[in-house]
């Protein structure tokens, strides 16, 4: 993403998560990741911080979950991407899920949710407590 610092590289409940401080007091997690930096430490953009591991409700396969904070508000991390943002496709030969169209979604934006109760960008994982 860019640089900032280690907020928290570590377990938390049961699955290795990274959490970075940027400048402007943004916050960006991932999980589930195993930490190659350790909290309190800068880090650079372009800096290889973490390595993906297979765990949580995707099974087998490894799912990357990325999230934004600001305080303790989730936000949209996609807004941190340059125009136009990427869209993942699948793999080669890999079948959509039914009732899911290849295009992209048109949904409206969640940035903003009302009520006490952030909620990560996730694929449909209950959600589970902040970090700290």
């Amino acid at each position: 993403m860019g640089p900032g610092r280690v907020h928290h590289a570590g377990p938390v409940a049961g699955r290795g998560v990274l959490s970075l401080t940027l400048p402007g007091g943004l916050r960006t997690t991932y999980e589930p990741v195993r930490p190659l930096v350790a909290e309190g430490e800068a880090v650079t953009a372009g800096q290889v911080v973490a390595v993906l591991e297979a765990g949580g409700h995707c099974g087998a396969r490894p799912c990357l979950h990325w999230g934004l904070l600001a305080g303790e508000e989730y936000l949209n991390p996609l807004g941190l991407l340059p125009r136009p943002a990427p869209r993942l496709l699948p793999a080669a030969g890999a079948a959509l899920s039914p009732g899911r169209p290849a295009g992209p979604s048109r949904r409206p934006s969640r940035s903003r949710r009302p009520g006490p109760r952030p909620r990560p960008a996730r694929c449909g994982a209950p959600p589970r407590r902040r970090l700290p």
